[in-house]
């Protein structure tokens, strides 16, 4: 089987018929995926948070909408972006949790928010050291 655009597409879409469930999640992993390790910046991170940000708006409107409220308020407080990022996470969990219970949704939020910590490991390593750079 050669592969082409036409089986690319073909894949792609015998996979949305038969889990469509997951789809839209796997997409939306992907995509955060792609902008931490972007080849371009030579896999060394990127804009994770905005972009989990983003391909979960039209998922859950209100938990973005807390969880970027709560982020901004934490990096006005704090000064620190690390600091709000890892709070906005928590937030989108809890959230997801509240409106959605146990869905698939809240899954997809529980690996973001655990995504998202991971990635910022080195930060709090600095926070806690006292080297970390405020967000002025």
């Amino acid at each position: 089987m050669r592969c082409n655009e036409r089986t690319y597409t073909g894949c792609i879409n015998l996979f949305y018929r038969i889990q469509k469930d997951i789809f839209i999640y796997a997409v939306g992993l992907s995509t955060i995926l792609g902008h931490n390790f972007s080849i371009f910046i030579k896999f060394t991170g990127g804009k994770g948070v905005n972009t989990t940000l983003g391909a979960t708006l039209l998922l859950s409107p209100y938990s973005v909408f807390a969880s970027g409220l709560v982020c901004f308020l934490v990096k006005w407080c704090s000064g620190y972006v690390s600091v709000g990022s890892i709070c906005l996470a928590i937030t989108l969990t809890l959230t997801g949790f509240i409106i959605n219970n146990t869905s698939n949704l809240y899954y997809y939020f529980l690996v973001c928010t655990a995504f998202i910590i991971l990635m910022h490991i080195p930060d709090l390593k600095r926070l806690l050291d006292g080297t970390e750079n405020k967000w002025e």
